[in-house]
């Protein structure tokens, strides 16, 4: 199922879904439908030092220079098995997957660890007795206002006539 959609502008604050069908099927045949979260903008470090300095004194190129020395420096603490935590965001570190052995002596590193990936645990609050993330805090969610969905026949190939639908 390939899907090609129109992107609206969004409200700060809000992410968009669209609706995707999976392979899993019901009892009676039809395809369980998810929300799939989406990701218009990808905003670069040369964004956000832009976008900063509109909030600050800095000047763009000072604010780029120290966050590439963070991405850098983060990049170096990570590999030599440190977690960074970046007060009022949260704490990265790297971990991985491994496979499961019978006895201790049966692991090896080479044959067990089958690939890194790095966890981002964002920080957490408390207000009162209840917890809550910051980052998620004013987050709405709202649905792509138009996407096209593109049907494939049985064999897996688009339809010679297109066989798009727009969900609204």
């Amino acid at each position: 199922l390939t899907l090609l959609f129109n992107l609206i502008k969004s409200n700060a604050m809000t992410i968009l879904y669209k609706m995707i069908s999976k392979k899993l099927k019901m009892k009676n045949g039809k395809p369980y439908w998810f929300a799939h979260a989406v990701h218009p903008n990808t905003i670069h470090l040369a964004g956000l030092a832009t976008e900063m300095q509109r909030n600050c004194t800095v000047k763009v190129s000072d604010i780029h220079g120290v966050l590439t020395e963070l991405v850098e420096t983060m990049n170096d603490e990570l590999q030599n098995g440190n977690t960074v935590k970046l007060d009022g965001l949260g704490s990265f570190r790297l971990s991985f997957h491994a496979s499961q052995v019978a006895k201790p002596g049966d692991f090896s590193a080479a044959k067990s660890i089958k690939g890194f990936h790095v966890v981002f645990r964002p920080i957490h609050k408390k207000n009162g007795k209840k917890m809550y993330t910051p980052i998620l805090q004013g987050t709405g969610i709202a649905e792509l206002q138009k996407y096209v969905v593109e049907k494939k026949d049985q064999s897996g190939d688009t339809p010679k006539d297109g066989g798009t639908t727009t969900q609204p």
